[in-house]
């Protein structure tokens, strides 16, 4: 709940996260992450969004002791998103570059086609794995 403190300017992007149901959102896909090492790793059953899938990756870099985050969720039609996120050492462009896709240090992403939930977080392990060594 918000205090009696709270600028306008956060209030209203609080209430517009609200109502367009990207919280509540987030918040299911905050409670499915494990932890693998340092990187946070959720993998939610239903489809999501993209954008919610990246906000959510932002989201759980605000866990202690996490220096990655990894969102795997499926698209509806067969396919995988991946959105991954990053604060200090850990490159995730090198991560998404290994599942085939890119960004930069700090935020990267991957599409695999044709591909269940289960193995794409097998592949999304093993690709942790390798990076650390």
């Amino acid at each position: 709940m918000l205090s009696n403190t709270a600028t306008p300017k956060y209030y209203a992007a609080f209430r517009e996260r609200v109502e367009s149901g990207e919280l509540p959102v987030c918040y299911k896909i905050l409670q499915q992450a494990t932890l693998h090492g340092k990187v946070a790793v959720a993998a939610p059953d239903e489809p999501q969004n993209r954008v919610v899938a990246a906000k959510a990756a932002d989201e759980l870099l605000n866990i202690s002791g996490v220096d990655a985050s990894v969102v795997v969720s499926p698209d509806g039609k067969g396919n995988i998103n991946i959105s991954a996120r990053s604060i200090g050492d850990v490159n995730v462009q090198i991560l998404m570059e290994k599942l085939g896709g890119g960004g930069n240090r700090s935020a990267a992403a991957a599409q695999l086609k044709d591909t269940a939930l289960d193995d794409a977080v097998k592949t999304v392990y093993m690709a942790i794995d390798e990076y650390f060594g």
